[in-house]
C-alpha cells in the first residue's frame, strides 16, 4: 500500500480483512481529509473532523495487524510478476501487488492569509464545502477544471453573493447574485478568527477591498506519481487511468483515490475505491497465484488469526 489517505487506509482494513498481510508506506496519515477541520457529507458520522474520521479508521487498520511505515515511496519498477518498491529512507521492498493511493494536493494561490484561514472560511472544494456558507458572500477563484458549471451553480444556490475571478476560462455566466471579476487578482486574504474581507487588484493596477466571509479557490489538483509513472497509463491531467475494478494499464498494480482518473474527488468516493482496489488486488492474487485467504467469520471480526504475506 503507498499512501494513507481515507483511500490507502479502506484498502488496507479491506485487504487484511481479506487475510492478506499488508505493508503501508506514506509520509503521514490522513492526508488531505485529516486537514478538514468540519464535514457534514461523511455518511453515518454527522458533523465531524475529517481527523476524527481518519483516527478512527486507523484505529481499525492497526488492530488487524496493517505494518505501517513512515517513509517516501521514490521508485516502483517491475521484474516478472514481482515489483520492487524503493523508499527515501532506502527500505526496499518486494510485492506480489501494490495499490497506489499517494492522493494528490490542490493547487494555491499562496497569497497572504490563505493558509491561515485554510478551514476558517479558505476552502478548495465548493462541493464539500459550500453548504457550510448559506446566505455568505463569498469569492470563487478557479481556473477551467472540471466540473466548474457545477461549482459555480452549487454557489449560487448556497451564498447571497459570489464574487468569480476566472482564471483561463472563457465561459461566461449572468445572476443577479454572480459579480465576475475578469482580470481581477487575489492578493490578500484578511479577517480574525475567520475570513472577513480580501484586497483585490484590478486590471488597471489599482485595489479594491471586497467584504466576504469566505474563499473558494479551484485552480486544479498536483499529483505525485512519477513513481510509477513508467507503469501505468495517465489521463491528460496526470492522473492514473483504471477501471470499474480499480485496475490500472499495469498487471497487479491497483490505484484508488484522489491520484486516479475518477471525477468528484470527494472523500466517500476515494474510500469507496480503497475498498474496490483492496478487493480487487486480492482476487488478483488468488487467482494468478493460487493464494487461497480464508473465510472470514464477519460476526466475529477480532477472531481471526491468519496471515497470507503479500510480500516475497
Amino acid at each position: 500500500m503507498i499512501g494513507l489517505g481515507i483511500a490507502g487506509l479502506t484498502a488496507c482494513l479491506y485487504a487484511a480483512r481479506q487475510g492478506a498481510r499488508v505493508l503501508a508506506i506514506s509520509k503521514d496519515i490522513g492526508g488531505q481529509l485529516a486537514r478538514v477541520t468540519y464535514i457534514e457529507n461523511y455518511p453515518g458520522t454527522g458533523p465531524t473532523s475529517g481527523f476524527e474520521i481518519i483516527r478512527r479508521v486507523e484505529s481499525q487498520v492497526r488492530e488487524l495487524g496493517v505494518e505501517i511505515v513512515m517513509d517516501e515511496v521514490r521508485k516502483v519498477s517491475k521484474e516478472g510478476d514481482v515489483f520492487r518498491i524503493l523508499t527515501s529512507k532506502g527500505r526496499e521492498v518486494r510485492s506480489l501487488a501494490v495499490i497506489v493511493a499517494s492522493g494528490k494536493v490542490p493547487l494555491t494561490i499562496g497569497v497572504e492569509g490563505e493558509e491561515k484561514f485554510l478551514g476558517r472560511g479558505v476552502s478548495y472544494c465548493v462541493i464539500c464545502d459550500a453548504a457550510l456558507f448559506r446566505g455568505k458572500r463569498v469569492l470563487y477563484v478557479s481556473g477551467n477544471v472540471p466540473h466548474l458549471e457545477m461549482s459555480l451553480d452549487t454557489l449560487l444556490a448556497h451564498c447571497s453573493k459570489v464574487y468569480w475571478i476566472p482564471k483561463g476560462v472563457s465561459i461566461d455566466r449572468k445572476d443577479d447574485k454572480l459579480e465576475i471579476l475578469r482580470g481581477f487578482d487575489l492578493l490578500k486574504i484578511d479577517g480574525d478568527d475567520r475570513v472577513r474581507r480580501v484586497v483585490l487588484r484590478a486590471p488597471d493596477g489599482s485595489t479594491r477591498e471586497v467584504e466576504v466571509d469566505g474563499v473558494f479557490i479551484e485552480l486544479g489538483y498536483r499529483v505525485s506519481i512519477d513513481f510509477v509513472r513508467d507503469l501505468v497509463q495517465l489521463n491528460e491531467r496526470g492522473e492514473i487511468i483504471v477501471d470499474t475494478l480499480c485496475r490500472t494499464s499495469c498487471e497487479g498494480l491497483f490505484a484508488a483515490g484522489d491520484v486516479t482518473a475518477v471525477p468528484y474527488k470527494q472523500a466517500i468516493i476515494a474510500a469507496g475505491q480503497g475498498a474496490i482496489a483492496a478487493l480487487s488486488a486480492c482476487e488478483y492474487l488468488s487467482t494468478k497465484f493460487g493464494k487461497k485467504f480464508r473465510r472470514i467469520d464477519w460476526s466475529k471480526p477480532k477472531t481471526h488469526t491468519f496471515r497470507i504475506s503479500l510480500r516475497l
